[in-house]
């Protein structure tokens, strides 16, 4: 058991709603999504709640996209997210990463997509990032200031179909 103090709580403040987003090279899906705001960012917490309205009969199971954007506070890839969402296929996160691990990408081996873009922080990329999500389609980490990428990095990736690393550094 894990007990998670309050000064360790992550709470996630959605808006949920249908978003189009690119599901394989050329055509769109339909993924219900929360839109996420964090209020208070420090480092290590873990996702103690998620707030919002959900959209008619939808509930977290039904979450298919998180998007986490333009919390500049945030420098580490939230913990405990699978415990309220276990079937994302689409993160996207811009806020100010310093570090991504395998690990962390561990709980959610339905993923498709991965947006991580506009961290100012982000410098490395593992070779073992995607060691658990062998679904992986479509990667982008535009605009963060990456110098070093992994060995095998898309190696086992069979599915991918797009890799964006475009402005960095």
């Amino acid at each position: 058991t894990t007990i998670i103090t309050i000064s360790q709580a992550l709470i996630l403040n959605c808006k949920f709603e249908m978003l189009i987003v690119m599901c394989e090279v050329g055509n769109l899906c339909t993924l219900y999504s929360c839109n996420a705001e964090i209020e208070d960012v420090v480092e290590n917490r873990v996702v103690t709640a998620v707030n919002g309205m959900h959209n008619g009969n939808y509930t977290n199971n039904e979450v298919g996209y998180l998007e986490i954007s333009g919390t500049k506070r945030l420098s580490y890839f939230p913990k405990g997210v699978e415990m309220f969402f276990p079937f994302l296929k689409g993160i996207y996160i811009t806020a100010n990463l310093k570090t991504l691990n395998g690990d962390e990408l561990k709980p959610f081996a339905n993923l498709t997509q991965l947006v991580i873009a506009e961290n100012q922080n982000l410098e490395k990329i593992p070779g073992n990032l995607f060691d658990y999500n062998p679904m992986m389609e479509s990667i982008w980490f535009n605009s963060n200031k990456i110098k070093y990428v992994g060995d095998n990095l898309l190696k086992s990736l069979s599915h991918l179909r797009r890799a964006d690393f475009s402005n960095n550094l």
